[in-house]
């Protein structure tokens, strides 16, 4: 290994536990499906094998940290998953159009992949579907939906 490489990788010390932090309880499995990889992605992660730039923006977004902090720890981060006393929640207006867009897609896979819910279950899909539009301005699609659905399978805590 050449001294620039490995200089490198004590650059990044820790990734993997940063990484591990922000997972929390998903399964690598469950938290690879968000981000459209494999599992084994998620564990060369946890290794520290350093995931694409863009990756490492979508990780850092979904733990609500810095790209920096997930590099290299330096900087205090607010999970909002570990410390939900620093969350303040903002009301946010429905947009009854899209709501009801997102039900309609949401059971039609549902259908159409002859699954069922239980009433928590379907409104927990519904409610990260529509957080899904509000944060990728667009409609979620089938693909989503699947990635989404091991979640809102997940055991109320």
């Amino acid at each position: 290994m050449s001294r620039k490489k490995s200089s490198q990788l004590g650059k990044y010390l820790g990734i993997g536990d940063r990484i591990r932090k922000i997972r929390s309880a998903l399964t690598q499995k469950e938290f690879g499906k968000l981000f459209g990889v494999v599992d084994s992605a998620i564990s060369k992660w946890e290794k520290g094998k350093l995931p694409d730039e863009e990756t490492l923006k979508k990780l850092a977004d979904y733990g609500g940290v810095t790209v920096e902090w997930l590099l290299k720890g330096e900087e205090t981060p607010i999970i909002q998953e570990h410390a939900p006393e620093l969350y303040q929640a903002q009301p946010v207006e429905l947009d009854v159009d899209v709501l009801t867009e997102i039900i309609a897609a949401a059971r039609g896979y549902l259908r159409q992949h002859r699954q069922s819910l239980n009433d928590r279950s379907e409104a927990r899909l519904i409610a990260d579907l529509y957080y899904y539009w509000l944060t990728e301005k667009t409609m979620p699609d089938y693909q989503v939906i699947h990635a989404y659905l091991p979640l809102a399978k997940r055991p109320s805590s």
